[in-house]
């Protein structure tokens, strides 16, 4: 009798524990700041910049900012996939999206890149734009241009 009631309580658990919780947050738009690290001016001026990108078709990008909580425990670049993937980022048959991520708190950068551009824009070249675009603001506590920077470099390689 004892073994049934165990039993019955592991499964309620599972149940519980399993029920209805997303892998991934839902998508605000094109700027998802988790941290809140960019003002309302910031993001308006920043969608306005992909917005402008999408509209061309050929790419599109999503920035996110990663707070302690969603990365915690994890990998920044495979977070960063599953979480474009989760969200359909670019379009899906060309697969040319491309999701910027950061964390402040934890301090790490990626650019993920759909499989339809990898051969225009590498991970070699991804680690180029870290480095030398949003790396040297990130420092200073210029996020807003650090991504803009990033954005405008990344949109160079399709012009």
């Amino acid at each position: 009798m004892k073994f049934k009631i165990h039993l019955v309580l592991i499964s309620l658990l599972l149940l519980i524990s399993c029920s209805n919780k997303e892998p991934y947050p839902k998508p605000i738009g094109l700027i998802n700041d988790f941290e809140h690290v960019f003002n309302e001016e910031e993001i308006i001026q920043i969608d306005s910049v992909l917005r402008n990108i999408y509209d061309k078709g050929k790419i599109q990008i999503a920035i996110v900012t990663l707070d302690s909580v969603m990365l915690h425990n994890k990998e920044i670049s495979n977070y960063t996939m599953n979480l474009g993937n989760y969200w359909g980022v670019g379009q899906k048959d060309k697969n040319n999206g491309i999701v910027i991520s950061f964390s402040t708190y934890y301090k790490k950068m990626c650019i993920q890149n759909g499989t339809g551009i990898t051969n225009i824009i590498t991970d070699s070249i991804s680690n180029e734009i870290i480095k030398n675009e949003m790396k040297p603001e990130f420092k200073n506590g210029n996020f807003k241009e650090g991504i803009i920077n990033a954005i405008n470099k990344i949109e160079s390689y399709f012009n």
